[in-house]
């Protein structure tokens, strides 16, 4: 099989952290280590439906 240069393993994010609110969840999504996260993995997973 070709490769198609795609071939890059996704570093993925583990977030554990449960919010009991959307507002809590909202401030996380916003803080400055949340943008953080960005620049570091290409992916982000999350078990929190919030």
């Amino acid at each position: 099989m070709a490769s198609d240069g795609n071939d890059q393993a996704i570093k993925w994010y583990t977030e554990t952290m449960q919010f009991d609110t959307m507002r809590e969840a909202h401030e996380w999504a916003y803080h400055e280590a949340y943008k953080e996260i960005g620049n570091v993995y290409d992916g982000y997973l999350t078990k929190d439906e919030k």
